[in-house]
């Protein structure tokens, strides 16, 4: 399980995990998932009122059977549209020298 995900490849999702090579038997619970089984980050305490809200603030679907195929394209333009997007565009209108520097960082620590 790792910590982090793209929002334009992931989705939220009731499930438990496989074990897979790990000892720890992951929670049963809501997931960011990347794609439709990845599990990234498990979202303790969170029930379907607060996922419902997380979904239509950040543009990201909730999965509700294993045979969800969207599109990668389709997937960001839930979070294109939705209030996150608008709000970061707000902010980075007016902080534009941290949204760069923050850019930047980001990159470089992807490209590692």
């Amino acid at each position: 399980m790792k910590g982090d995900v793209a929002l334009g490849v992931c989705s939220l999702r009731y499930f438990q995990p496989e074990p897979g090579g790990s000892r720890r038997i992951p929670p049963l619970g809501w997931w960011v998932v990347k794609y439709d089984h990845e599990e990234r980050i498990f979202m303790s305490g969170f029930d379907r009122v607060a996922i419902r809200t997380l979904s239509n603030e950040f543009g990201l679907p909730v999965l509700t059977e294993i045979s969800f195929d969207q599109s990668d394209a389709t997937r960001q333009d839930y979070f294109f549209t939705s209030p996150a997007w608008e709000a970061l565009r707000r902010w980075i209108t007016r902080h534009p020298r941290l949204a760069k520097a923050n850019a930047v960082r980001h990159l470089s620590a992807r490209l590692v």
